[in-house]
């Protein structure tokens, strides 16, 4: 072996030390990114449930109050129909009334 194929060999070597450190700290930097994007995927994962979560319990809230607002709604409506029914019942005997005043009222006139 020749001298420049002793430093040839000498440099790759060299170089191969001062790279082979840097390759496993890539290294571990790449395993270090990745378990952390993990960790921030689950966290942004979480923070999407737990959005969805609050989202879905107002929903919720909200309907059960339309619920009982329709409710309430519907039970003024029941009351409304009666008081209705009964003011008819009432308007149509005041009318039976006036008819048979009227009828008397004829009635004594004839006489």
């Amino acid at each position: 072996m020749n001298k420049v194929e002793q430093l040839r060999i000498a440099l790759i070597e060299w170089a191969e030390n001062k790279h082979t450190p840097l390759k496993n700290e890539i290294k571990s930097l790449k395993r270090e990114n990745s378990i952390i994007k993990k960790k921030l995927q689950n966290t942004v994962q979480d923070d999407e449930v737990m959005r969805l979560t609050v989202e879905l319990d107002f929903q919720k809230n909200k309907y059960d109050q339309c619920d009982l607002e329709r409710l309430r709604y519907r039970e003024m409506a029941a009351n409304y129909s009666k008081e209705l029914k009964n003011k008819r019942e009432e308007n149509n005997r005041m009318k039976q009334q006036i008819a048979l005043l009227k009828r008397s009222l004829y009635e004594k006139n004839n006489i």
